[in-house]
Protein backbone atom coordinates (compact mmCIF):
# COMPACT_ATOMS: atom_id res chain seq x y z
CA UNK A 1 0.00 0.00 0.00
CA UNK A 2 1.39 3.36 -0.93
CA UNK A 3 1.52 5.89 1.88
CA UNK A 4 1.33 9.50 0.77
CA UNK A 5 -0.25 12.79 1.77
CA UNK A 6 -3.94 13.32 1.06
CA UNK A 7 -3.22 16.13 -1.37
CA UNK A 8 -1.50 13.63 -3.67
CA UNK A 9 -4.59 11.45 -3.99
CA UNK A 10 -6.44 13.25 -6.82
CA UNK A 11 -3.18 13.83 -8.70
CA UNK A 12 -2.17 10.18 -8.59
CA UNK A 13 -5.71 9.01 -9.34
CA UNK A 14 -5.70 11.14 -12.48
CA UNK A 15 -2.30 9.73 -13.47
CA UNK A 16 -3.56 6.20 -12.86
CA UNK A 17 -6.62 6.76 -15.02
CA UNK A 18 -4.71 8.29 -17.93
CA UNK A 19 -1.70 5.98 -17.72
CA UNK A 20 -3.67 2.76 -17.27
CA UNK A 21 -6.06 3.51 -20.11
CA UNK A 22 -3.29 4.61 -22.46
CA UNK A 23 -1.24 1.46 -22.01
CA UNK A 24 -4.13 -0.99 -21.78
CA UNK A 25 -6.20 0.38 -24.67
CA UNK A 26 -3.76 2.00 -27.10
CA UNK A 27 -1.88 0.15 -29.82
CA UNK A 28 -3.45 -3.27 -29.23
CA UNK A 29 -1.98 -4.75 -32.42
CA UNK A 30 1.54 -4.00 -31.19
CA UNK A 31 0.88 -5.72 -27.88
CA UNK A 32 -0.66 -8.75 -29.53
CA UNK A 33 2.43 -9.19 -31.70
CA UNK A 34 4.81 -8.46 -28.81
CA UNK A 35 6.94 -6.15 -30.91
CA UNK A 36 7.95 -3.83 -28.04
CA UNK A 37 11.51 -4.01 -26.73
CA UNK A 38 12.03 -5.41 -23.21
CA UNK A 39 11.26 -3.14 -20.28
CA UNK A 40 14.04 -1.79 -18.08
CA UNK A 41 13.51 -2.36 -14.36
CA UNK A 42 15.41 -0.07 -12.02
CA UNK A 43 16.08 -1.08 -8.42
CA UNK A 44 17.85 1.66 -6.49
CA UNK A 45 19.28 2.50 -3.11
CA UNK A 46 17.72 5.61 -1.62
CA UNK A 47 19.88 8.65 -2.24
CA UNK A 48 21.83 7.04 -5.08
CA UNK A 49 20.04 9.12 -7.72
CA UNK A 50 18.45 6.00 -9.19
CA UNK A 51 15.09 7.65 -9.69
CA UNK A 52 16.72 10.49 -11.62
CA UNK A 53 18.60 8.03 -13.80
CA UNK A 54 15.42 6.04 -14.47
CA UNK A 55 13.50 9.15 -15.54
CA UNK A 56 16.32 10.19 -17.86
CA UNK A 57 16.40 6.67 -19.33
CA UNK A 58 12.72 6.84 -20.21
CA UNK A 59 13.10 10.30 -21.73
CA UNK A 60 16.17 9.32 -23.77
CA UNK A 61 14.60 6.12 -25.13
CA UNK A 62 11.11 7.57 -25.57
CA UNK A 63 9.74 4.88 -23.25
CA UNK A 64 6.82 5.09 -20.82
CA UNK A 65 7.88 5.76 -17.24
CA UNK A 66 6.31 3.96 -14.27
CA UNK A 67 7.46 5.07 -10.83
CA UNK A 68 6.68 2.90 -7.81
CA UNK A 69 3.82 5.03 -6.47
CA UNK A 70 2.04 4.92 -9.83
CA UNK A 71 2.50 1.15 -10.12
CA UNK A 72 1.09 0.76 -6.60
CA UNK A 73 -2.00 2.83 -7.33
CA UNK A 74 -2.65 0.97 -10.59
CA UNK A 75 -2.30 -2.33 -8.71
CA UNK A 76 -4.81 -1.09 -6.15
CA UNK A 77 -7.19 -0.11 -8.93
CA UNK A 78 -7.07 -3.61 -10.39
CA UNK A 79 -8.57 -4.93 -7.18
CA UNK A 80 -11.64 -2.71 -7.50
CA UNK A 81 -12.03 -1.79 -11.17
CA UNK A 82 -12.49 -4.90 -13.30
CA UNK A 83 -13.18 -2.75 -16.36
CA UNK A 84 -9.47 -1.94 -16.56
CA UNK A 85 -8.52 -5.61 -16.66
CA UNK A 86 -11.30 -6.39 -19.11
CA UNK A 87 -9.97 -3.75 -21.50
CA UNK A 88 -6.81 -5.82 -22.03
CA UNK A 89 -6.74 -7.91 -25.21
CA UNK A 90 -7.79 -11.52 -24.59
CA UNK A 91 -4.47 -12.86 -25.90
CA UNK A 92 -2.55 -10.56 -23.56
CA UNK A 93 -4.75 -11.62 -20.63
CA UNK A 94 -4.05 -15.29 -21.33
CA UNK A 95 -0.30 -14.71 -21.62
CA UNK A 96 -0.20 -12.80 -18.35
CA UNK A 97 -2.42 -15.33 -16.55
CA UNK A 98 -0.27 -18.24 -17.74
CA UNK A 99 2.88 -16.43 -16.71
CA UNK A 100 1.45 -15.56 -13.26
CA UNK A 101 0.61 -19.21 -12.60
CA UNK A 102 4.15 -20.30 -13.42
CA UNK A 103 5.59 -17.41 -11.39
CA UNK A 104 3.82 -18.34 -8.17
CA UNK A 105 4.32 -22.08 -8.68
CA UNK A 106 8.03 -21.88 -9.49
CA UNK A 107 9.03 -19.33 -6.84
CA UNK A 108 6.79 -20.70 -4.07
CA UNK A 109 5.30 -17.28 -3.47
CA UNK A 110 2.00 -17.05 -1.65
CA UNK A 111 0.14 -14.59 -3.87
CA UNK A 112 -1.58 -12.00 -1.71
CA UNK A 113 -4.19 -9.87 -3.44
CA UNK A 114 -1.68 -7.06 -3.63
CA UNK A 115 1.06 -9.23 -5.11
CA UNK A 116 -1.32 -10.71 -7.67
CA UNK A 117 -2.43 -7.23 -8.73
CA UNK A 118 1.14 -5.91 -8.74
CA UNK A 119 2.31 -8.86 -10.81
CA UNK A 120 -0.50 -8.38 -13.30
CA UNK A 121 0.42 -4.72 -13.69
CA UNK A 122 4.11 -5.46 -14.22
CA UNK A 123 3.35 -8.43 -16.46
CA UNK A 124 1.15 -6.32 -18.70
CA UNK A 125 3.76 -3.55 -18.85
CA UNK A 126 6.35 -6.16 -19.87
CA UNK A 127 3.99 -7.56 -22.49
CA UNK A 128 3.69 -4.09 -23.99
CA UNK A 129 7.43 -3.47 -23.71
CA UNK A 130 9.34 -0.21 -24.09
CA UNK A 131 8.94 1.08 -20.55
CA UNK A 132 11.09 1.94 -17.53
CA UNK A 133 9.75 0.62 -14.22
CA UNK A 134 11.15 1.83 -10.90
CA UNK A 135 11.05 -0.36 -7.83
CA UNK A 136 8.36 -2.76 -6.61
CA UNK A 137 10.41 -5.91 -7.21
CA UNK A 138 10.14 -5.86 -10.98
CA UNK A 139 13.48 -7.65 -11.23
CA UNK A 140 12.02 -10.56 -9.23
CA UNK A 141 8.61 -10.67 -10.89
CA UNK A 142 9.20 -10.20 -14.61
CA UNK A 143 10.44 -12.94 -16.98
CA UNK A 144 14.11 -12.39 -17.78
CA UNK A 145 13.45 -12.49 -21.52
CA UNK A 146 11.08 -9.52 -21.17
CA UNK A 147 13.17 -7.32 -18.87
CA UNK A 148 16.61 -5.76 -18.52
CA UNK A 149 17.27 -5.41 -14.80
CA UNK A 150 19.41 -2.62 -13.40
CA UNK A 151 20.53 -1.95 -9.84
CA UNK A 152 21.77 1.54 -8.92
CA UNK A 153 23.85 1.82 -5.75
CA UNK A 154 26.18 4.16 -3.87
CA UNK A 155 27.98 4.14 -0.50
CA UNK A 156 25.88 5.09 2.52
CA UNK A 157 27.65 8.39 3.25
CA UNK A 158 27.25 9.53 -0.36
CA UNK A 159 23.54 8.70 -0.24
CA UNK A 160 23.10 10.53 3.05
CA UNK A 161 24.81 13.63 1.66
CA UNK A 162 22.60 13.54 -1.42
CA UNK A 163 19.45 13.14 0.66
CA UNK A 164 20.39 16.03 2.95
CA UNK A 165 21.12 18.23 -0.08
CA UNK A 166 18.04 17.32 -2.12
CA UNK A 167 15.61 17.51 0.78
CA UNK A 168 17.33 20.40 2.57
CA UNK A 169 17.41 18.57 5.89
CA UNK A 170 20.14 18.06 8.52
CA UNK A 171 22.55 15.18 8.02
CA UNK A 172 21.22 13.31 11.06
CA UNK A 173 17.69 13.43 9.68
CA UNK A 174 18.93 12.38 6.25
CA UNK A 175 20.73 9.38 7.78
CA UNK A 176 17.56 8.32 9.59
CA UNK A 177 15.58 8.63 6.38
CA UNK A 178 18.03 6.60 4.30
CA UNK A 179 18.27 3.82 6.88
CA UNK A 180 14.49 3.70 7.31
CA UNK A 181 13.82 3.47 3.57
CA UNK A 182 16.55 0.83 3.17
CA UNK A 183 14.88 -1.21 5.92
CA UNK A 184 11.43 -0.76 4.36
CA UNK A 185 12.66 -1.99 0.98
CA UNK A 186 14.37 -5.00 2.54
CA UNK A 187 11.14 -5.84 4.32
CA UNK A 188 9.12 -5.47 1.10
CA UNK A 189 11.33 -7.96 -0.74
CA UNK A 190 11.36 -10.38 2.19
CA UNK A 191 7.59 -10.20 2.68
CA UNK A 192 6.52 -10.58 -0.93
CA UNK A 193 9.31 -12.72 -2.44
CA UNK A 194 10.65 -14.58 0.61
CA UNK A 195 14.26 -13.69 -0.20
CA UNK A 196 16.84 -11.53 1.49
CA UNK A 197 17.48 -8.10 0.01
CA UNK A 198 18.90 -7.72 -3.46
CA UNK A 199 21.50 -10.18 -4.69
CA UNK A 200 23.59 -8.87 -7.62
CA UNK A 201 22.94 -12.07 -9.58
CA UNK A 202 19.35 -10.93 -10.16
CA UNK A 203 20.56 -7.96 -12.23
CA UNK A 204 21.99 -7.54 -15.69
CA UNK A 205 23.90 -4.44 -14.62
CA UNK A 206 24.88 -2.83 -11.29
CA UNK A 207 25.98 0.82 -11.36
CA UNK A 208 27.64 2.91 -8.64
CA UNK A 209 26.68 6.57 -9.02
CA UNK A 210 29.37 7.82 -6.66
CA UNK A 211 31.95 6.47 -9.09
CA UNK A 212 30.47 7.67 -12.40
CA UNK A 213 27.64 10.07 -11.55
CA UNK A 214 24.12 10.26 -12.96
CA UNK A 215 25.17 10.95 -16.55
CA UNK A 216 27.80 8.20 -16.44
CA UNK A 217 25.20 5.77 -15.09
CA UNK A 218 22.78 6.78 -17.83
CA UNK A 219 25.39 6.19 -20.52
CA UNK A 220 26.47 2.84 -19.07
CA UNK A 221 22.89 1.57 -18.90
CA UNK A 222 22.06 2.71 -22.43
CA UNK A 223 25.15 1.00 -23.80
CA UNK A 224 24.53 -2.23 -21.89
CA UNK A 225 20.86 -2.23 -22.92
CA UNK A 226 21.86 -1.79 -26.58
CA UNK A 227 24.12 -4.86 -26.36
CA UNK A 228 21.35 -6.76 -24.57
CA UNK A 229 18.89 -6.01 -27.39
CA UNK A 230 21.46 -6.97 -30.04
CA UNK A 231 22.10 -10.29 -28.28
CA UNK A 232 18.39 -11.03 -28.00
CA UNK A 233 17.79 -10.26 -31.67
CA UNK A 234 20.80 -12.36 -32.64
CA UNK A 235 19.42 -15.34 -30.71
CA UNK A 236 16.18 -15.12 -32.71
CA UNK A 237 17.93 -15.49 -36.06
Amino acid sequence: MCAMGKHWGPVIDDLVERQARSWFEADRAKRAKRTGKPVITVSREHGSGGGIVAKKLAETLGYQFFHSALVDRIAESLNVDRSIIESVDEKVQKRVDTWLTSLFDSKYIFPSNYLQALSRVLGTIADCGEAVVVGRGGYRILPRQRSFNVRIVAPLEFRVENTALWRKIPREQALERVLAIDAHRRAFVKQHFNVEYVDPVYFDLVVNTEAIGVEGALGAILEAYRHYIEKMEGNKT
